[in-house]
Parts: C-alpha cells; structure tokens; sequence
C-alpha cells in the first residue's frame, strides 16, 4: 500500500485548485471597460458567449453555464429539433472563417420553460440547451469558459453589460464580430408604464410582467440591443466575477427610448435553471 508524502499531497492541491481555477465561472481575459450604439468585443472578453447555428446560420446568442449546458431565450428554440442546432463559442467572428479560438458543439436536448408562451406573453423566456460534447475551458486560454449564475435575491441594477452578434439597427445587417454595449437598468415602475401607454392605446394588455423580466435602455435612446442578440447573457460584474443577471428577450424596435429592451430576470429561474441542469457552479 502506497502513501503519499507531504511534498506530493501539496502538489495534488495545488493541481486541485489550478484545475478548478481555470473554470471558475465569470472570469474574463479582458475585462471591458442586442448592440446598438456599442462597440466591437476585445477577444476573450465574453468567453461564456455563444452563437446558436442552423445551417451554418447564426440566429440567436447564449451563454455558457457548464462545459456541456447553455442558457439561451425560450422564443429561440422552442419547437425546434434539438439535431439541426450547434453552439459555437470563443470566436469574435460570426462567420466562417471562425477565429482559432473557436469551438462548436452540437446541440442534443432543448429544454424549453414549460410556463412560456410567447404570442404576446414573453414570461418564462428562458431555455436550457445540453450539448453532445463538453466545451474544452482549461485547453480554451480563457476564450471559453461559464459565466456565474446570480444569487436568487439578486436585482440588476446600474449599468447592464450586453453582448451579441445581432444587428446594428433594426431592420439593418448583422454584425460582422461580437459586440457589446454597456446600458442603464431602468425601475420596473418606469418600463410597465412606457409598455402599458404604448400596448393598451391598441387594445392589448401590458406585455411587461415585473416578476419575470427588467428593462435597460440609455436615456435618450440609442444604446440597445437589437434583433439577433436575443438569447444572449446580460452580465453585471460582482466581487470581481461576472453574473449573468438577464437574457436578452424582446422589445419594439431597437434603441428607441420609449421602448426600452426587456430581458429574462435570471435570477427568479436559478431554481428552474439548476433543477434542469449540473453545472456544479459553486
């Protein structure tokens, strides 16, 4: 029966804690310092990003939660055959040729919130994929890695950091590379009633339901995410680790102060997120 001396013990913790450090969730290479009015992402600075292709296509974001699970937005993926998608990550570019850094898993489960139902009602926007094979962090030099989920209490507040390969206006083409945008949260007070003024004028009900979803949008307009971005992470920095505090879901338009971009409340769906996934996150 072998043992283990102390020199031996202290280089299995050592190899222990560089292992799991390596994956520790929300760390960026380049912490900066829906996108409309933003500005080109730096490489690695969002390595839990991911971009959801069919046929070669990108048509919504994700972000990366565990080497083999995504969050994405429900309205992206539901009714969808888990088969035709793949999850691409640690690249800038949204087209072939993809950067070195890039790495792309096929998609085997979609796992849809059994309470959305889109049509007019964009409550429970939020999705799990699980992937065929697990995304390389350790081997990735940071391009890839998991972003941190938010403690169940948590509320966005200030400067919301968003990033995605949508397009640069509404109606416009989409982004060549990755971009980001940092937009102010707004009180839920503000955004129900701007959605409420606008929606009941036409006889339909105030789409803006406080408990599922915040809203962000630079006073003035212009800074937004727009079509293409939906699904992708909102991220706000905490102790030093980025949490993913909301995805990007719906609005009218892009940019428009009146209409502000409405995202996922993350954090109400932790339990549903876990309850549906290992991520192990710690």
């Amino acid at each position: 029966m072998s043992c283990l001396t102390p020199l031996s013990v202290l280089l299995f913790l050592l190899l222990i804690q560089f292992t799991h450090g390596a994956a520790k969730c929300g760390e960026s290479r380049t912490p900066g310092r829906r996108i409309v009015g933003g500005r080109k992402a730096l490489p690695g600075e969002f390595p839990w990003q991911v971009a959801l292709r069919m046929h070669g296509m990108v048509f919504c974001g994700g972000a990366i939660i565990s080497p083999t699970e995504v969050v994405t937005a429900a309205h992206c993926v539901r009714g969808m055959r888990a088969r035709r998608l793949n999850v691409v990550a640690g690249t800038l570019k949204r087209t072939e040729p993809l950067d070195d850094t890039a790495q792309e898993r096929r998609v085997k489960q979609i796992i849809a919130h059994e309470g959305f139902l889109g049509r007019g009602n964009m409550s429970n926007d939020i999705a799990v994929l699980k992937l065929n094979d697990s995304f390389d962090f350790e081997g990735s030099n940071g391009f890839v890695g998991p972003v941190c989920l938010p403690e169940e209490d948590y509320k966005a507040e200030a400067l919301l950091t968003v990033s995605g390969y949508g397009t640069l206006y509404a109606g416009g083409p989409q982004a060549r590379e990755l971009r980001t945008v940092a937009v102010p949260v707004i009180p839920d007070s503000k955004c129900s009633r701007l959605y409420k003024d606008a929606f009941v004028s036409l006889g339909e009900p105030n789409p803006f339901d406080a408990d599922a979803m915040f809203c962000a949008i630079e006073e003035g307009g212009g800074k937004d995410s727009c079509q293409g971005d939906s699904g992708g992470p909102a991220v706000q920095r905490q102790g030093g680790l980025s949490q993913l505090v909301g995805v990007v879901s719906w609005g009218v338009g892009c940019g428009h102060s009146r209409y502000p971009g409405v995202y996922t409340k993350v954090s109400r769906y932790v339990p549903w997120i876990k309850n549906h996934t290992s991520t192990g996150q710690r």
